[in-house]
């Protein structure tokens, strides 16, 4: 408590969790304007799911390295083309697990001040069903959570 007291509530080290989706471009999009205006850090991460990662290990004997740098090339250009270009200084990072604990992990590690995570737009029964990325982030990390809601049909 005393280190961030000491810092002066400054925003220094953001993460954004993205999934390759339409909806977490907006939440990338926010990500890097709050980040410039900031003078943060930006880390935009995707957490990978272990079985897929698992089944291209078998695939070859180096199955899991080439995965992972599939993975890491996929989410460059993901950044590159939401942020049109403009993701300088942006760095992207990739985990293994579950979206939900992978991000709150990664967090931690990174001692990251702010998180920004986008939403589907579900809610009710739907999002009680399938759970939820967002709500797990939400409740298990102890700083700042910026929520991007989906942008209307139209705004796609």
């Amino acid at each position: 408590m005393a280190r961030r007291a000491a810092r002066g509530n400054r925003l220094r080290s953001f993460v954004c969790g993205v999934d390759f989706s339409r909806h977490s471009r907006p939440a990338l999009r926010c990500a890097a304007a709050l980040a410039s205006v900031a003078g943060a850090r930006l880390t935009v991460l995707f957490v990978d799911d272990p079985l897929l990662v698992a089944a291209e290990a078998r695939q070859g004997r180096n199955g899991e390295s080439r995965g992972r740098r599939k993975t890491r090339a996929a989410l460059a250009r993901f950044v590159t083309t939401s942020l049109k270009g403009a993701a300088d200084g942006v760095r992207c990072a990739t985990a293994v697990g579950q979206a939900g604990p992978g991000i709150v992990r990664f967090v931690r590690r990174q001692k990251a001040d702010l998180v920004i995570v986008g939403t589907r737009g579900i809610g009710g029964a739907r999002a009680l069903l399938f759970g939820s990325t967002t709500n797990y982030v939400v409740r298990h990390v102890r700083i700042p959570v910026l929520v991007v809601p989906a942008p209307r049909p139209s705004a796609l």
